[in-house]
């Protein structure tokens, strides 16, 4: 039974005991081979509420009002409460050889002897503490079982099978209802052959997910990353093996990046997403990241001598008298020079990119010395369309008050 608590627990101060994150959990079992999953009986239940709060829980039936003695569900710290008693009661334990997350607990050993000690131990802490388990849910020492939702064993992660027969089962759609439903976007309805191939083929993919490896703390870490116009999308490897996923969409002004720009973003992001794996830790990264894919066809070309625009001098790459300049190179020094020097006294665009036109070339020059400019603060400041309008005129004393 749950009641509905929305008015008491808008005025009670919340316990913001945190509840612990999975992946953090997941991790921790790389080089376990022995399981056993405890789960309490009705958790909440052996938590009593101190007598002079219960009144607070009281609801109303048909045979009178009634209150709770032990927590109910739908109270806002219930949770908060129950993950606090649980990693007080097994704190001796916590992060060794047990984890828990509510009221599901789990002993990983990494031999037979010592998870049979584990056990003994875990037993005695909750029989001091009174807490009662739960006989139609536990597991004893299996070397794989389903824990928060994954198969856990052999040092990696599957998806629970359970879960996914119900997506193999999923039927086809045949109204726009279920097509909505299922794609979550107002487009028109078609289901053609193609539709149908591609909804069986995502089941199959969905079903069939790679299984992920359990990290090692110890050894190094591989990230691969790339971006397509809309999207990311990142692997953590180890060992020849996926340990992680991260995919984003790209929003905002990051869809306005170029190519080069949102490859790097995405490694960016792949880090950030995964500094907990590897801070302080020896990284390999593969990234087709070309910051120089400007002249490649050009280099390509004067390799085989197939070009006359370009040519090398001295190491460097010219068409004709001007220097090319690469996307990772000084270009930005060089509209800075040619726009605001002495010489140059802010010119506009055209005579900016006439200057720079008598040194250096790189592609789109005329998109990066306009944005350039654009964004000139003493240009905009000063351009005629932001000046005061007629002349400065004093005003009038006034005659009488």
């Amino acid at each position: 039974m749950c009641v509905d608590y929305r008015a008491l627990n808008k005025i009670t101060i919340k316990n913001r005991y945190p509840l612990p994150r999975i992946d953090d959990l997941l991790d921790q079992l790389h080089g376990a081979l022995y399981f056993t999953k405890l789960d309490l009986k009705s958790g909440y239940h052996q938590v009593r509420i101190h007598e002079e709060d219960t009144w607070k829980t009281a609801f109303k039936t048909k045979h009178g009002l009634f209150k709770w003695l032990v927590m109910p569900f739908g109270l806002c710290n219930a949770p908060a409460t129950f993950m606090q008693l649980m990693i007080d009661v097994l704190h001796p334990f916590i992060d060794d050889f047990v984890m828990v997350c509510l009221d599901d607990i789990l002993v990983f050993s990494a031999t037979w002897e010592d998870h049979l000690h584990h056990i003994a131990q875990v037993l005695e802490v909750l029989q001091i503490n009174q807490l009662q388990l739960n006989s139609k849910k536990y597991e004893f020492e299996k070397q794989h079982l389903v824990y928060l939702r994954f198969i856990v064993g052999a040092g990696e992660l599957k998806m629970d099978l359970e879960k996914v027969h119900v997506i193999s089962q999923w039927p086809t759609p045949c109204l726009v209802t279920e097509v909505r439903s299922f794609i979550e976007t107002n487009q028109k309805f078609e289901w053609s052959r193609n539709h149908e191939e591609s909804f069986q083929l995502l089941k199959q993919k969905i079903i069939e997910a790679t299984i992920l490896a359990l990290p090692n703390l110890q050894r190094p870490f591989e990230v691969e990353a790339d971006a397509s116009n809309y999207a990311m999308g990142a692997v953590l490897f180890q060992d020849g093996k996926t340990v992680a996923y991260h995919s984003e969409m790209f929003s905002g002004p990051i869809l306005n990046y170029p190519t080069y720009d949102k490859e790097l973003y995405a490694m960016h992001q792949a880090v950030k997403h995964w500094r907990a794996y590897l801070l302080g830790k020896e990284v390999v990264v593969h990234s087709d990241h070309k910051p120089h894919t400007d002249f490649n066809s050009a280099y390509a070309k004067l390799q085989q001598g197939k070009t006359s625009e370009f040519q090398w001098k001295n190491g460097l790459m010219y068409k004709g008298t001007q220097l090319c300049i690469p996307e990772d190179g000084d270009r930005l020094q060089w509209i800075c020079e040619a726009h605001t020097s002495k010489a140059a006294r802010h010119f506009g665009v055209e005579k900016t990119l006439l200057n720079l036109h008598r040194y250096v070339y790189w592609p789109k020059m005329h998109l990066d010395v306009s944005q350039y400019i654009q964004g000139c603060v003493l240009c905009n400041t000063s351009k005629p369309s932001n000046k005061n309008l007629g002349l400065y005129l004093p005003l009038l004393v006034p005659s009488r008050l």
